[in-house]
């Protein structure tokens, strides 16, 4: 019977959909929320497609693959395998690939339980998983998180307290080849191959950690008949049986196994173990003074031989390392860290000299290294100059326990004592000139030489410089000012009693273990300096010892200049100024220079500087930096006063404008007379109240003026 056409339509519809039913829809990338269903949207993603997962708890188990699919977080989202997580509650397997290859992308499996393969399960399919998690992952046979006949490779993932009964705790393979990079494998267990097992083919493991796993039978860590693992950690694998065993060949080179003992004891089998690598500790430098510091290294980059297998590879990052100071004192930068590309350190800084000890430990092992702190030597001595004879105290500030000083004056003089109470000496200097002082400490460690250069000035008595205004200073002595830990940020100042700078505040830019400055006052400067060119009151030379100019981010000069210099000299307070000599250009510098007082005989001023050269206190008209207010008393009064003829006792009218001193309780001065500009605002005010009341009174007028009409057309 011939079909009608009805039929024949109905016939077409139906091969069309089994046709299109039998055809692989091609692959989509398909995203969904914890509100819907992992398995049916697999449905939807087609061949080689992709499902993105939103981060959150997605609670199934059983879901079954019908093509090749990309399961992966929404990493461009920020999401990964901390928030986007397949739970299974342990009511079945979480995948079931069958024939089909699965790859997993920073998603976290957890609690996933089958007879094989707790978490993934494939016959011939493909098994990729990169930046992923499995947690308590198990199965009743073999492969607690994976169980595949395909290849399987694993990267930068982690896999936690998995477990199987028989092979392969994490990972199991029968038939092809594994490959593991950058991964860990932690508390894992199985009767055969705690971590991972393989059956028949190759293992390929780098670069990653296999800690306290187990196997009842063989293969603590791994059980495989072929393979290779080389900078990877195995720690805490043995309880059982050996870590790594293999029936046929393993090349176990180059790997940490958490002491520098023969690891002979954590493999069984023809597995090939040494060389492998050995913790290190270096100090750098091994010698130092107090002053300075060592850098200790802990490295797992060479071998049992010595041979640097840095540019190999690395063992992996984030091996706990630990630093103890054993003997000595000192301080540790940081005393726990973690291994990074195969290495880790502290910085060592010393207090006292000693022979220091530092352990280093890294899992089972440790190692020390020593330091040895020599003394540093310093010392100040008060004064640094003067007139013949000349006596001057040196005081010894050196560290790192010296035993032995010995001092050189530079006049041929010297003075050797082991006894501290005797440290400090007293040297008189019987003829003019410039000398340099040497002082060399020693003890059994080493020793050292401080030596300044050019430090103590002599001069004949004649050349003594009294405090007229020629000069301006107070005398040819030079202040000096010492300390010790000034730590960066903070501020010490010195007294200078000699000349005209009275004070100096020190801003450390970085820490001080050591600084001393001196500042002493001089009529003139060296041919290499050059005179400011302009009218100076006193040069200072400000020196500065033990610490670097760079260790210094700020000098504040305090500095005062006699009155009568200034008046003699036809100048006014506020055309002071201090210059400051830059020695890397070679020229005078004008500073900022703030007026900040006065008493019955000097102004007082400060001034702010890079460090320390040349200094000038000059004259540059009106450049004195005046805060409001601060101006001296006796500029804001020219008035004309009465004078007394102290002869004849009777008054005079003086034209002279005198600048009154005004201290407390002085009532001596006449006022001055009022100005009319005393009188203008009250005057102002009448004039105004005059002008309105006119304004009034003609208004009113005008008003009487208008016509009545006028009044009756605006009502």
């Amino acid at each position: 019977m011939i079909p009608d056409r009805g039929e024949r339509t109905i016939a077409l519809i139906l091969f069309i959909s089994v046709f299109v039913l039998a055809v692989p829809v091609a692959g989509e990338t398909i995203t969904i929320d914890n509100s819907s269903s992992i398995a049916s949207a697999l449905l939807c993603v087609g061949d080689s497609g992709t499902l993105i997962l939103q981060p959150g708890i997605y609670f199934e188990n059983s879901i079954t693959l019908t093509n090749n699919t990309t399961i992966t977080a929404n990493i461009s989202a920020g999401g990964s395998a901390a928030d986007t997580i397949i739970y299974a509650v342990m009511g079945g397997r979480i995948f079931d690939t069958g024939a089909y290859s699965i790859s997993v992308d920073s998603l976290s499996l957890r609690n996933g339980y089958a007879d094989i393969g707790g978490a993934i399960y494939t016959t011939t399919g493909e098994v990729s998983i990169n930046s992923s998690e499995f947690t308590n992952c198990s199965a009743s046979q073999h492969g607690g998180a994976i169980d595949s006949n395909d290849i399987v490779t694993v990267n930068s993932s982690a896999f936690t307290d998995c477990s199987a009964a028989n092979d392969g705790g994490a990972i199991y393979s029968y038939l092809n080849t594994v490959t593991v990079n950058a991964s860990t494998f932690t508390g894992c267990s199985a009767d055969r191959g705690g971590a991972i097992f393989s059956a028949n083919d190759n293992v390929t493991i780098n670069s990653s950690t296999l800690t306290d796993c187990t196997a009842s039978l063989y293969g603590g860590a791994i059980g495989a008949r072929l393979g290779s693992m080389h900078f990877s950690r195995i720690y805490n694998c043995s309880s059982g049986d050996p870590a790594v065993h293999s029936s046929e060949s393993f090349n176990a080179t180059n790997n940490w196994w958490g002491t520098n003992s023969d690891p002979s004891g954590f493999t069984s089998g023809p597995v090939t173990y040494t060389p492998g690598l050995v913790l290190g500790a270096t100090a750098d430098p091994v010698t130092i003074m107090t002053s300075e510091t060592s850098v200790i290294r802990a490295n797992l980059t060479h071998d049992v031989n010595g041979t640097d297998t840095s540019g190999s590879g690395f063992v992996p990052d984030g091996i706990p390392v630990k630093f103890d100071l054993v003997t000595g004192s000192a301080s540790l930068s940081v005393t726990e860290g973690n291994i990074t590309s195969g290495v880790n350190e502290t910085v060592f800084t010393p207090a006292t000299s000693i022979i220091s000890t530092v352990n280093v430990t890294v899992d089972d092992q440790n190692v020390s290294v020593q330091i040895l702190i020599t003394p540093e030597a310093s010392f100040y001595a008060t004064p640094v100059s003067g007139t013949v004879p000349l006596t001057v105290s040196f005081t010894d500030t050196s560290t790192g326990s010296p035993t032995c000083w010995n001092w050189s004056f530079g006049d041929g003089e010297w003075s050797n004592t082991t006894n501290p109470g005797l440290k400090n000496v007293t040297h008189t200097y019987l003829s003019t000139g410039t000398y340099t002082v040497n002082l060399t400490v020693s003890n059994a460690l080493g020793n050292d030489t401080e030596s300044l250069a050019g430090y103590i000035t002599v001069n004949t008595a004649s050349s003594s410089v009294g405090t007229t205004s020629s000069g301006g200073g107070s005398n040819t002595n030079t202040g000096t000012g010492f300390t010790t830990d000034l730590e960066a940020g903070s501020s010490t100042s010195f007294d200078m009693d000699k000349g005209a700078v009275y004070m100096v505040t020190v801003t450390a830019g970085n820490d001080i273990q050591k600084l001393m400055i001196t500042v002493q006052r001089s009529t003139s400067v060296p041919s290499s300096v050059g005179y400011t060119g302009t009218n100076v009151y006193e040069y200072e030379d400000a020196k500065l010892y033990y610490a670097d100019a760079s260790d210094v981010s700020g000098v504040t000069y305090y500095f005062k200049v006699e009155k009568n210099w200034l008046a003699t000299s036809g100048y006014s307070y506020d055309d002071i100024v201090m210059m400051y000599y830059n020695e890397e250009s070679g020229e005078w510098e004008k500073l900022a220079t703030t007026f900040a007082g006065e008493d019955n005989t000097y102004y007082y001023y400060s001034a702010d500087a890079r460090s320390f050269s040349w200094l000038a206190i000059t004259i540059f008209k009106g450049a004195t930096i005046v805060p409001e207010g601060s101006e001296p008393a006796s500029s804001h009064s020219n008035a004309y006063i009465t004078q007394t003829d102290a002869t004849t006792g009777t008054s005079s009218s003086s034209n002279v404008t005198a600048k009154s001193t005004v201290t407390s309780g002085n009532t001596t001065a006449q006022e001055e007379p009022r100005s009319w500009s005393s009188f203008a605002v009250p005057i102002l005010l009448v004039l105004m109240l005059i002008i309105f009341i006119i304004i009034g009174l003609a208004t009113r007028r005008k008003k009487d003026e208008y016509p009545k009409e006028w009044y009756e057309g605006r009502k």
